[in-house]
């Protein structure tokens, strides 16, 4: 156990520790008009055709952009703080919003926790440099540089990488009028990005689907009590069963899950789409299966956001297949 500390350090990942205690989605127990509006779908969504896929991009760019930009110079309370008209980052940031919508970058706790931690990396660089003011101001470039950098590592640590984000952080040392807003700019960007994510869940589920995912799309939840007494009371019963000699139920237990893994209908399935988008985690397999209709991934697998991508890439290819034949 020892030996592994060392690489357990080099290799440090966050989710290894957070992930237990998130609380897995619950939007496939919403009304139906509602959870379509959160991004869950009974079965994984197609994408319109492309001049569609534009059209709705560019609507929801603009409704976007304006909805930040009319909070920013009306808004009770953030339009007495003077911010800008609009921030630049925020472009980018409507590029992953409504034009990817699928990529992993542009998912919830990417898009605003982000920012966020970019911000508030960026302004306490900007504040450290400014305790000299004439070696800010010559060298401004530098804290910009510093605070970039520091963001992606920041972002990179919490799982949360949002490129925009870099952005975000060297405005914070550049731009005259954030760097007057001070500490307040990372709530002016937290403001800004639940704007934009609000646009995002009402324009992009015209047609399209977002988010794919809202924390993460591996297991969540392991560790909380009711996921560990669900899991204690399926082992009750599953020993119960045995001592009374019900000849068969293994048998039967494995045509279910079997069936389960080729029809994709299973009760248990319809439950995690809406906490996994596209990924589902299941305790019963000893394989990862890829089907045009989703992934089945054994519970004790833990990916990574680029295993994540691949597998979502293999999907999506036998979803052209299927679709070409």
């Amino acid at each position: 156990m020892v030996r592994n500390v060392p690489r357990e350090l080099l290799n440090f990942n966050i989710d290894r520790y957070v992930n237990p205690f998130i609380l897995p989605n619950p939007t496939s127990t919403f009304p139906k008009p509602i959870a379509h509006f959160l991004g869950h779908r009974s079965q994984p969504s197609k994408d319109p055709p492309s001049v569609i896929d534009w059209i709705l991009t560019a609507i929801a760019t603009v409704a976007g952009i304006c909805s930040v930009g009319a909070v920013f110079s009306y808004g009770p309370g953030i339009h007495q703080w003077n911010p800008p008209s609009i921030v630049a980052s925020l472009g980018a940031s409507a590029v992953l919003y409504y034009n990817t919508t699928k990529s992993p970058l542009g998912q919830p706790k990417n898009a605003v926790l982000g920012h966020f931690v970019a911000a508030i990396v960026g302004t306490g660089i900007a504040k450290a440099f400014q305790l000299h003011p004439t070696f800010f101001v010559k060298y401004s470039w530098v804290c910009a540089a510093v605070a970039c950098a520091g963001a992606s590592v920041a972002m990179s640590i919490v799982r949360a990488v949002h490129p925009p984000g870099g952005a975000t952080a060297i405005l914070a040392c550049t731009e005259a009028e954030v760097i007057a807003l001070g500490w307040r700019f990372p709530a002016i960007m937290l403001v800004a990005s639940l704007v934009m994510l609000g646009v995002a869940l009402l324009l992009d589920n015209i047609g399209r689907q977002y988010p794919i995912f809202w924390w993460t799309g591996e297991a969540v939840g392991s560790k909380l009590p009711l996921r560990r007494n669900k899991a204690q009371h399926e082992g009750e019963s599953s020993a119960g069963a045995a001592e009374k000699g019900e000849a068969g139920s293994a048998s039967e237990e494995e045509e279910n899950i079997a069936e389960a893994a080729e029809g994709w209908e299973d009760e248990q399935i319809q439950e995690d789409r809406a906490s996994n988008g596209d990924i589902w985690f299941r305790e019963e397999l000893d394989a990862i299966r890829i089907a045009p209709e989703g992934i089945m991934v054994p519970t004790h697998v833990e990916l990574a956001q680029n295993e994540v991508e691949m597998l979502r890439s293999l999907m999506l290819r036998m979803q052209k297949r299927e679709l070409d034949v």
